[in-house]
Parts: C-alpha cells; sequence; structure tokens
C-alpha cells in the first residue's frame, strides 16, 4: 500500500482522537462536563479530592454525581464557578425550571 505512510500523518483537532484524559493521556471514556477532561477511571479516583459528591434520589439516575464547591484544584488550571444551591435528597431538583 502506498498511502499507508501517510494515513495518520498529522494529530487530529477534531473528534473523540484529538482529546484525552488529562492524567493518565487515555482517550476513551472521557468525561468532558464542567471542563474535566478526565478518564472515568480517573475520575473515580480523584472526585472526592476535586469536590463531587454522590447524592442518592436524583431525578435522572439512581446514584447521580454533583460537584459540591467550586472546582478548582490543581489539576485544571482554570477555577470553574458553579451554583452554590444544591437540592436535598428528597427535594426535587427540577422544581426551580418547573415555576
Amino acid at each position: 500500500m502506498g498511502f499507508a505512510n501517510i494515513w495518520n500523518s498529522h494529530p487530529k483537532k477534531y473528534g473523540p482522537g484529538s482529546r484525552y484524559c488529562r492524567v493518565c493521556k487515555n482517550t476513551h471514556g472521557l468525561i468532558r462536563k464542567y471542563g474535566l477532561n478526565m478518564c472515568r477511571r480517573c475520575f473515580r479516583e480523584y472526585a472526592d479530592d476535586i469536590g463531587f459528591k454522590k447524592v442518592l434520589g436524583a431525578p435522572s439516575s439512581d446514584h447521580a454525581v454533583y460537584p459540591t464547591k467550586h472546582l478548582s484544584s490543581s489539576l485544571f488550571s482554570l477555577p470553574l464557578a458553579l451554583p452554590e444551591t444544591r437540592a436535598s435528597a428528597t427535594e426535587c431538583l427540577w422544581a426551580k425550571y418547573l415555576k
């Protein structure tokens, strides 16, 4: 094959192959929400350090993970501001949008 040496000859700037985990450089299972850019394995390892807490009784799933503080740590280059109000496990999380 004459084209084998030119396929993938320059890095991609789009699609899933262009993004990778900031901890382990893995490209699979990437969590991009809130600008985390971490694979799911690294997220489970560092979730407590970053400030995420597992909440039972979320409307979309049985066990949801929500941030409990501002996302700024040594893992991240830019601090991210998140809303300070958190719903309790018995409160409807979508009540403020239904008004």
